[in-house]
């Protein structure tokens, strides 16, 4: 069992556009996006978790660096603040799409 993997953003809707098409070309969220999945994670000490072969998996330390990154970027600071932005703002529900 892996990770908790995010949706294809590329993926299309019945009646509305994919994700990837709400973000700007030129936004800095795909900077970040581009930035966190180029490094070598393990080599920063993210090493990889031992997985439980019962219950829910956990997320990707990738997608939680990216939201970390963002929050952090923009001073948000709080991990009920973060919820909410995932729920309500498009840039970081590019990030996690699940």
């Amino acid at each position: 069992m892996g990770y908790i993997l995010g949706d294809d953003r590329c993926q299309q809707f019945l009646l509305s556009p994919s994700i990837d098409e709400y973000v700007d070309e030129l936004s800095p969220v795909r900077v970040l996006d581009a930035f966190v999945d180029g490094l070598d994670l393990e080599a920063l000490s993210f090493t990889p978790s031992i997985l439980a072969l019962t219950g829910r998996p956990g997320y990707d330390p990738r997608d939680l660096l990216k939201l970390y990154v963002y929050g952090y970027a923009n001073q948000i600071r709080s991990s009920r603040c973060l919820m909410r932005e995932c729920r309500c703002n498009l840039e970081v529900f590019f990030y996690c799409a699940v």
